[in-house]
């Protein structure tokens, strides 16, 4: 503009592209627990209309399931998300994620999620149950074999080991057969460290990032030994005792290499 007067440029018709549905990609299950499932997504688009709302549906029913079934509803609009189920039983998924604006509702293709058995045998058929601790999965009751995945028996001894090198044994709790029942086994750390590997397949024995991991779950070293312990199977007064989270350990005491035992109902090591 000029003092003179105005000019304009050529005139000029444009079309805007109308709105339509979101559009999603990268639909993933990253984790599959006994109880829970959890994932990623990705909103690339909301299609030109604000996204009202995104999330997850699932059901237990071999069809896609719709927003009419049960679903999570994660918070945001556009860009990547994670998505969590929980209380989930032991069966498979059908689970999609879904996306909605003004003009309609999107959905992902459809990913099958299946549990995991809340139990697990070991080669001599005794059954654990699991628990699901934050991210991790525990046993929870305390190992009982006798023998190595492989078969091979473990070793057990009443003899004074300390002038052994490796030694490889395993003693029911006290030395008392009947106590493995209830308060599982005592292994020593050359058996537990074995090739032939005392877990079931798939699983293994805690270690020290797995014990860190707990800990810091749970809060820090001070609290985790009462979170941690059950209410019975301790000496009694049974100090700071919680167990809120169910894993419900007992006081199995441990075995020296002298051949005695110390500290049944009173102290636990894993």
């Amino acid at each position: 503009q000029r003092a003179e007067g105005t000019a304009y440029g050529e005139q000029i018709s444009f079309t805007t592209l109308a709105a339509v549905a979101p559009k999603i990609s990268n639909f993933y299950a990253l984790r599959t627990g006994i109880t829970k499932a959890s994932g990623t997504c990705n909103i690339y688009s909301d299609g030109g209309a604000d996204i009202t709302e995104r999330g997850v549906c699932y059901s237990h029913i071999f069809s896609p399931p719709t927003t009419d079934n049960s679903k999570v509803i994660v918070t945001g609009t556009t860009g990547e998300f994670i998505w969590n189920l929980s209380q989930l039983g032991y069966t498979s998924y059908q689970v999609r994620a879904y996306a909605k604006n003004s003009i309609g509702i999107t959905y992902s293709e459809v990913i099958t999620v299946q549990t995991m058995s809340p139990t697990v045998t070991d080669i001599e058929n005794t059954t654990y149950d699991l628990i699901e601790i934050g991210n991790q999965i525990w046993f929870k009751q305390n190992l009982k074999t006798t023998k190595y995945k492989n078969g091979d028996v473990i070793g057990t001894t009443t003899a004074d080991i300390t002038n052994e090198t490796s030694p490889k044994y395993q003693w029911p709790a006290t030395g008392i057969e009947h106590n493995a029942q209830t308060f599982g086994r005592l292994y020593t750390y050359y058996a537990i460290t074995d090739s032939r590997a005392l877990c079931p397949d798939g699983w293994r024995i805690a270690n020290d990032t797995d014990w860190n991991t707990l800990v810091s779950f749970l809060g820090d070293a001070s609290v985790v030994g009462g979170k941690l312990k059950s209410f019975i199977n301790w000496k009694s007064p049974n100090i700071g005792v919680t167990d809120e989270v169910g894993f419900s350990a007992f006081g199995s005491g441990l075995r020296k290499a002298d051949g005695t035992f110390e500290g049944f109902d009173t102290e636990s090591g894993w």
